[in-house]
């Protein structure tokens, strides 16, 4: 069970205003963002089997689904209140794969990938707090993590911070075989 509770401060009594219950799973979700100047909050859950975000008002009667769709949020990497925008880890079409996308926090729309739709592997961002600025990090199996800095929202590299160029030569020199995943059906409609 998770909850969100007020106390105050000159009487003491604390007023439960939202409880997120799940008899099979148990997260701990002890920091939550307060959105609105304090009229909602933000807040992770897998109330709908997937790991989403969630705005819940003060009094905690609204409970409103802002990252809908089949997949989980990994992260959420910056609020941005002002244009709207939840900057968010996901992986909506492939499980081996981790990109940055951007949400709208009212619920509407598609998640839109940050970045170049040609890089593969797994994408970690460093989001400024104005959400204009991103340090970039990626990486593949085989190729070693390289650092850009990006302008968010679309993810236009400005420059190469650490290109590894050394350690990618040396492993580009190796002779190895080409990575691929596969999926296998383990029976009972898993994979």
């Amino acid at each position: 069970t998770n909850q969100v509770q007020l106390g105050n401060a000159d009487t003491g009594a604390i007023h439960t205003i939202f409880v997120d219950k799940d008899d099979a799973w148990l997260d701990d979700m002890a920091r939550y963002v307060w959105l609105a100047g304090g009229k909602g909050l933000f807040w992770l859950s897998e109330r709908d089997g997937w790991r989403h975000a969630y705005y819940v008002s003060r009094d905690g009667k609204d409970v409103r689904l802002m990252t809908p769709g089949n997949y989980d949020v990994m992260s959420v990497d910056a609020i941005d209140e002002k244009a709207g925008l939840l900057y968010v880890t996901a992986s909506p079409d492939n499980a081996t794969t981790r990109f940055e996308y951007r949400v709208r926090m009212d619920g509407t729309g598609t998640p839109e990938r940050v970045g170049p739709a040609t890089q593969t592997g797994v994408h970690r961002y460093d989001v400024s707090p104005t959400s204009r600025w991103a340090f970039h990090t990626f990486s593949t199996l085989d190729t070693p993590p390289q650092t850009e800095l990006v302008r968010l929202p679309g993810g236009d590299t400005v420059r190469s911070l650490a290109p590894n160029t050394a350690l990618r030569a040396k492993i580009d020199a190796l002779s190895r075989k080409r990575v691929d995943y596969t999926t296998l059906d383990i029976g009972g409609g898993g994979t």
